[in-house]
């Protein structure tokens, strides 16, 4: 996408936009490093979170006439998906925590 956003006065936006993406997957990979399914959970809804940062900034960004809105709505649903995805594994793991033996 960063190609599809002019750069100059837009580089404030692309700087968000690069920080919030690439905090879900750094979220992803210090979480599956803890010690419990507990933690792990906690760092991927932090993920979770920088999903929706991004979307508000592609938003944003199509708002502004900086992408195309069908740029957005592509980029949106992969989101949505994402977001879906991390929240399933998320519960799965919070799951799992309660069934392991105190220990």
């Amino acid at each position: 996408m960063r190609r599809r956003i002019p750069k100059g006065r837009h580089a404030g936006l692309i700087g968000q936009l690069q920080r919030a993406s690439l905090s879900i997957p750094a979220n992803i990979a210090e979480g599956a490093s803890r010690g419990s399914d507990k933690d792990f959970a906690n760092f991927l809804q932090i993920a979770i979170a920088s999903t929706t940062e991004v979307e508000y900034h592609i938003e944003f960004a199509a708002d502004a006439r900086i992408i195309a809105r069908t740029e957005f709505e592509l980029r949106q649903s992969e989101l949505i998906e994402l977001r879906k995805m991390l929240t399933g594994f998320a519960k799965y793991l919070r799951n799992q925590d309660r069934r392991s033996p105190p220990g």
